[in-house]
């Protein structure tokens, strides 16, 4: 029961607890769970699915005005798809343009390749 044990504690940490009624105001978590890792570099592998389709958008890469971009969630790239830009590739900690004319290419291990070659 919550209320027993936040009475518990706080008799613990300050030396007396009562009966009166008491209100959670705020509450915080923390969530873990277990991750597998490639073991060469001690990268975590995804999991997730790997079908997700690009959110339609677009982007401006020069004075010719907007360009229809299509933006992918990097947890759903397939590792060896081709992405031809533009497009956009986000995750929750970065986000890699790739310009008009530029192939991208991610790996099994979720690292992003990204020949410019010719593009502009």
């Amino acid at each position: 029961d919550l209320g027993r044990r936040f009475r518990d504690r706080h008799e613990r940490l300050y030396g007396f607890a009562t009966d009166e009624p008491w209100e959670l105001v705020a509450l915080r978590t923390r969530a873990h769970a277990p991750q597998r890792t490639n073991d060469a570099f001690g990268l975590a592998v995804t999991t997730a699915p790997k079908t997700s389709a690009p959110a339609a958008g677009s982007c401006v890469f020069d004075r010719s005005g907007p360009v229809a971009t299509p933006r992918y969630d990097r947890v759903h790239l397939a590792p060896g798809k081709t992405i031809r830009g533009p497009a956009v590739i986000a995750d929750a900690v970065s986000t890699v343009v790739v310009p008009p004319g530029a192939i991208l290419t991610p790996d099994e291990r979720g690292h992003l390749f990204l020949d410019v070659g010719g593009a502009p």
